[in-house]
């Protein structure tokens, strides 16, 4: 056995990991072309961000039947464009991106709609762009998001990030339901490298009661306490320096990872008691024979991951052998 940190608590999990033969469950929605679903709670969640006002979210169960579908709407939207998604345990579904009016304005926003889909909330977060949502323990919403400060006069034009950002800004931010910002922590100048905040490819989320933040170009972790407290570990690269893909949490905390580079992919599992990922399993992108080649993990069932196959279009479930 070994110890592994989860959120700042540490849990015995069996040392030696490796993966079943994947099942296909029966989801009959062509994933193809919308952001990467997510599985949370037994359900799969599907944003449709067609270009438009609306935008659609359909849920599934495990059977392929779906069960609900919310329409999303902003007022006086001329085009909704969400950059990220979540379900809440208590069906509510959030997102954050973009609102372009009528008039061609747009501004960065987060909003919230319930699971039967009576109520929303939106929120204007501009200059603070929104790149990930979290539902916290709580019920509370938690957004990482990056922002840049306004050009000063005769400034000369910035040519990265690092310096057009504003470093004093908070990368973290909390919101009640109704919209009110509660808490903001961790500046970007915090961050190891400044275009993580920025960047596609991280992980957010609710692992027990804390707020769970890694990147892949940055190498950090954080997590964030009900109180607001943020404990880190650095330089945790994945293996082979691959890119993020995806992730899962199952239901005893256990933080996994897929990833891929140009030849080789893996699936993880995060250490924290050692500072590392251990791989579960991993193979060449030149060899297509192993059945979870390439898989993109999207969530947890149990003590099963839900991933989506190398092809994108069909979702499936991973038994985790211990």
């Amino acid at each position: 056995m070994l110890l592994v940190a989860c959120a700042g608590q540490y849990q015995s999990f069996a040392a030696s990991l490796s993966l079943g033969f994947p099942k296909n469950l029966p989801i009959q929605d062509d994933l193809a072309d919308k952001p990467l679903p997510q599985w949370r709670d037994g359900v799969l969640v599907v944003v449709d961000r067609s270009p438009g006002s609306q935008i659609g979210i359909s849920i599934y169960d495990r059977y392929g039947q779906r069960v609900s579908n919310l329409p999303f709407t902003v007022p006086g939207a001329k085009q909704v464009f969400v950059r990220s998604f979540t379900r809440g345990t208590d069906g509510a579904i959030a997102l954050c991106g973009s609102v372009t009016d009528h008039d061609g304005r747009s501004d960065a926003d987060v909003g919230w709609i319930s699971a039967d889909g009576t109520e929303t909330q939106v929120i204007r977060t501009s200059p603070f762009v929104v790149w990930r949502v979290a539902f916290a323990a709580d019920g509370t919403i938690w957004t990482q998001g990056s922002e840049i400060r306004p050009r000063a006069p005769g400034e000369a034009p910035r040519k990265t990030f690092a310096e057009a950002m504003n470093g004093s800004a908070r990368v973290f931010r909390q919101f009640s339901r109704s919209g009110k910002m509660l808490r903001a922590v961790v500046s970007q100048s915090e961050i190891q490298n400044p275009e993580a905040v920025y960047s596609p490819s991280s992980m957010f989320e609710a692992v027990g009661d804390r707020i769970v933040w890694y990147s892949d170009l940055s190498r950090d972790y954080i997590a964030i306490a009900p109180d607001g407290s943020v404990s880190r570990v650095k330089n945790l690269a994945l293996p082979s320096n691959e890119k993020l893909s995806g992730y899962a949490i199952n239901r005893q905390g256990e933080i996994f990872a897929s990833s891929v580079n140009g030849s080789t992919w893996s699936v993880s599992r995060l250490d924290l008691g050692q500072q590392t990922w251990t791989t579960v399993s991993s193979g060449s992108m030149d060899d297509r024979s192993n059945p979870n080649y390439r898989l993109t993990l999207i969530g947890a069932e149990g003590d099963s991951l839900v991933a989506t196959g190398n092809d994108g279009r069909h979702v499936r479930l991973v038994q985790v052998n211990r």
